[in-house]
């Protein structure tokens, strides 16, 4: 079992939410999503997928690497998330909501949250 810890960045909306917004604490703006990425790999580091990292985790392999997910498979996360990730030559993993691929995140209803597309099969 590897002994260096291995960060996971984890993300949910890559996209801009107004101020008062429930869910701004939980999107990124696209610009900054970049910058932060941008900076890791200005310092060595790789940004993988989970399955990936896995020989890192178990202490097969080393390196400067750290974990990219997703979570709830926001549309924008395909959009905004996917092009920072190729330029950057890094990976990531999505997370989807199983019982609402190709819905809304309809569970921020109640609080006033405009919906946000969820990826579907095609995407």
């Amino acid at each position: 079992m590897n002994k260096n810890p291995i960060s996971i960045l984890m993300y949910h909306s890559i996209d801009y939410e107004p101020k008062g917004s429930v869910l701004r604490g939980l999107s990124v703006p696209k610009n900054l999503f970049y910058m932060q990425l941008f900076v890791l790999k200005l310092f060595g580091f790789k940004g993988l997928s989970m399955s990936e990292l896995i020989p890192y985790l178990e202490g097969k392999k080393t390196g400067k690497v750290f974990g990219i997910t997703f979570d709830d498979g926001y549309l924008n996360n395909l959009e905004n998330a996917l092009p920072v990730l190729k330029k950057l030559n890094f990976s990531a993993t999505c997370y989807l909501v199983s019982g609402n691929i190709g819905g809304t995140n309809h569970w921020y209803a109640k609080k006033g949250v405009l919906e946000k597309k969820l990826m579907d099969q095609t995407d």
